[in-house]
């Protein structure tokens, strides 16, 4: 009797997880570490064309979660966050050497919610694909590093090994979470996988723009210059 009390108990505890973190909207998940301390999941938004990350980190200090080409913190992309005393803080920034990051002057990371559960940091936050950001790197459908640190402070420091990451395709990826309903699934995946099929289009067009955006501002730029030049040119003479 007592056994099957204990196995129903559990049973009760495991479906009861299953539920809070089931998210159709969130269908892909990995594991950044070995110890599964370090987890994030993902979706799109098919419309907008953003991806919505959730970063879980077994910590209640702050936690940091970044895009690299190399896998380390030179040109990284990052965000970091946390509950602090005094609330919450989130900041995107980025770095060019593995030292403290800078603030970016572009905050392209939206942040959706940000608290802490069972010692568990759990920060989710949304950014286009595409920002036309310099100090961004573009989501594209291609493998990219996803690394991250964290703290067991909301001082924000040095790591020590608290440090990672993983190579991962994260427009193109194979695995999925298991806990998400079948027809909200099928559904959530038909949409993404619609979406990935037409996606290289959409972010070559938000690339181009971003280009010449980038090339009007120069050529902009330059006209400015010349024109000021021939100004000078034109004062220097009836000076003189």
């Amino acid at each position: 009797m007592f056994t099957l009390l204990s196995i129903q108990y559990f049973l009760y505890l495991l479906l009861s997880k299953t539920a809070e973190t089931a998210d159709p909207n969130l269908p892909f998940m990995e594991y950044l570490d070995n110890e599964h301390s370090v987890c994030i999941k993902w979706g799109f938004d098919i419309m907008q064309g953003n991806i919505t990350i959730k970063f879980i980190v077994n910590t209640t200090g702050w936690i940091g979660f970044g895009l690299s080409h190399t896998g380390d913190m030179t040109g990284a992309d990052l965000v970091m966050g946390g509950v602090g005393p005094a609330g919450n803080y989130f900041k995107d920034y980025y770095s060019t050497e593995n030292t403290y990051p800078i603030v970016d002057q572009q905050q392209s990371y939206t942040l959706l919610s940000l608290n802490e559960s069972e010692g568990e940091t759990h920060m989710t936050f949304s950014r286009d694909l595409q920002t036309c950001d310099e100090q961004d790197i573009p989501i594209l459908d291609q493998s990219i590093y996803v690394i991250y640190a964290y703290g067991l402070t909301d001082e924000i420091g040095f790591h020590l090994n608290l440090v990672g990451g993983k190579q991962l395709n994260l427009l193109n990826f194979g695995s999925r979470t298991n806990e998400v309903d079948g027809d909200d699934l099928n559904a959530t995946m038909s949409q993404f996988y619609m979406y990935r099929d037409s996606h290289l289009s959409y972010l070559e067009m938000l690339t181009q723009r971003c280009n010449h955006t980038g090339n009007a501002a120069t050529k902009c730029t330059s006209w400015i210059w010349n024109q000021a030049s021939v100004l000078l040119v034109f004062f220097w003479i009836a000076l003189y």
